[in-house]
């Protein structure tokens, strides 16, 4: 079986995002704010910035990093789709037997979850800095 020399993968950076990249550490802004993630772990991929477009290279790739240049690809693109659009989640509050509640405390920053699986314990769930959590009848 032939052997990839080089595998390289590209990422197109849209108009209205800056991406910085510092010891693979990549810095994405956009209009609704700013994201970073750090790679550094990663230690065979080369990352390059050609002015619209990153580029993600690794010379030699095994299996694994055959399969880390595309996870490392796909983590910068929804990087780019967080800090432009963002992103929108929503969770339904289901039970069969216990009736769970579930309420939002935005003094402490925290979602109270009360009754889960039977449980008297309270749960708390913290809410991240720039995310809005609301609490409809069976939906989170």
């Amino acid at each position: 079986m032939v052997r990839a020399i080089k595998l390289e993968e590209k990422v197109e950076i849209p108009e209205g995002i800056e991406v910085s990249i510092e010891d693979k550490r990549v810095k994405v802004k956009g209009p609704l704010g700013e994201v970073s993630k750090d790679f550094s772990h990663i230690h065979d991929i080369v990352i390059i910035k050609d002015g619209n477009t990153l580029r993600l290279e690794i010379w030699f790739p095994n299996r694994k990093g055959e399969a880390v240049i595309g996870t490392v690809a796909s983590h910068i693109r929804n990087m780019m789709t967080g800090v432009q659009r963002g992103f929108r989640y929503k969770m339904k509050i289901v039970y069969a037997h216990f009736p769970m509640s579930v309420k939002v405390d935005k003094e402490k920053g925290t979602v109270l979850i009360e009754n889960f699986l039977g449980s008297k314990d309270r749960r708390y769930a913290k809410i991240m800095p720039g995310a809005e959590v609301k609490v409809s009848k069976d939906e989170v």
